[in-house]
């Protein structure tokens, strides 16, 4: 469950996020707030599925303008329960104290590294004959980069048949994923699955 929500929770929030656009409805933005909070909940990598919201923050805010008949105070209620929900999967079996111990002890566990050391993922990943540079994980993040260009190459030419709107809140997705990535307090390469859904979507 853990791994299918760490390589899925980004392409949800995604769609959920282009689903409210176009439905202006409200259930696709909470159900894709409950998502995200649940991926980072189980993994520190799953802040990057609130990459979504950020990409389509203005469209999202029109549409809920266009929703009057819910009072302000409701909806503000509604976006802090939906992402609060994934509380109750923090603390199914634990206590505050142990997940505070938990997190202690990880910190003291080499391999956190700062977010200023982000470069040394790369470096990682690119390193000949090395466990965390394997053609597995190297061509997917490659292709996904060309991928990136090629999208934000064709975009400014005007290309007949592209969606502007879905296409430019993809590219952007995943730009602010690459950077919410920088601030995962481990480098492993493995964490660049969390991009296996949008990746796939460039």
């Amino acid at each position: 469950f853990r791994r299918v929500l760490f390589r899925s929770a980004v392409l949800i929030t995604l769609l959920a996020v282009d689903r409210a656009v176009v439905t202006r409805r409200l259930l696709p933005v909470l159900l894709g707030l409950v998502v995200a909070a649940a991926a980072t909940t189980v993994t520190p990598t799953g802040i990057v599925a609130f990459t979504p919201f950020l990409a389509g923050v203005v469209p999202l805010l029109r549409a809920l303008r266009h929703r009057p008949e819910l009072p302000r105070f409701a909806l503000f209620a509604l976006l802090i329960a939906a992402p609060s929900s994934a509380l109750l999967l923090a603390y199914a079996d634990q206590t505050l104290a142990s997940v505070s111990e938990a997190i202690r002890i990880r910190t003291l566990i080499d391999g956190v590294q700062p977010w200023f050391q982000e470069p040394q993922r790369y470096a990682n990943l690119l390193t000949q004959n090395s466990i965390e540079g394997t053609l597995q994980r190297r061509v997917p993040v490659l292709l996904t980069l060309v991928g990136l260009v090629g999208i934000a190459w064709f975009r400014d030419r005007g290309s007949v048949g592209l969606a502007r709107g879905p296409v430019t809140r993809v590219a952007v997705t995943l730009a602010l994923s690459l950077a919410a990535l920088t601030f995962t307090p481990t480098k492993w390469t493995y964490h660049f699955g969390a991009f296996a859904g949008v990746g796939s979507a460039v």
